[in-house]
């Protein structure tokens, strides 16, 4: 079932759009240095914390009977966090 994008998103969804927004900083702060390890470690954090909460999302999905498709979530939330610019 696809994700619906008309009217406001649901609380959980914006979270995930936050946390997308955040990522995408800290990978822009990352932009003009050389890559090390303790450098690039702020924006890894921060996308795993984007790719947790969207399973939990989509698990928590499951539980309530709802399908959801994490592909779907995924790219609705990157496209939210662009502002409505599909990745």
């Amino acid at each position: 079932m696809p994700i619906e994008q008309t009217g406001e998103l649901p609380e959980e969804l914006k979270q995930l759009v936050d946390l997308q927004r955040q990522a995408l900083r800290e990978k822009e702060e990352l932009r003009d240095l050389d890559y090390s390890a303790d450098a690039w470690q702020p924006w890894r954090d921060a996308a795993w914390r984007v790719q947790e909460g969207i399973t939990l999302y989509v698990q928590a999905g499951e539980v309530a009977g709802e399908v959801r498709s994490r592909y779907e979530t995924e790219m609705l939330v990157k496209s939210q966090a662009r502002g409505g610019v599909a990745p």
